[in-house]
């Protein structure tokens, strides 16, 4: 895989935020797929670019089932944690808010 870039190395990934939590979004979005190779999660944004909400691009380097080779990547947007403005984020429910603009 090329060089990837991260905009802010200061990002904290949530531990959560691992391997495992694609294995059925892949068999979906990609069913030839066997393995994942490598597992890369960075910001997807500059710092000062969000402030309730954290996002992070996951390049995925996966072997498929008949040897060959493929990069996927995906985007995550995700709430801060609970002592980092989450708590407030909570509150005011922006996340559920904004689910539900996208949804209706």
């Amino acid at each position: 895989m090329s060089k990837i870039e991260n905009p802010n190395e200061k990002l904290v990934i949530p531990k959560w935020l691992n391997e495992d939590k694609f294995k059925t979004v892949l068999a979906k979005d990609v069913p030839s797929y066997s393995r994942i190779l490598e597992f890369t999660p960075v910001a997807a944004i500059p710092p000062g670019s969000n402030f309730t909400f954290i996002l992070v691009r996951v390049h995925l380097h996966l072997e498929l089932k008949d040897g060959s080779l493929k990069t996927q990547s995906y985007v995550v947007k995700t709430t801060l944690e609970f002592d980092k403005g989450g708590r407030l984020v909570e509150e005011f429910r922006y996340f559920q808010k904004e689910q539900q603009m996208y949804s209706t």
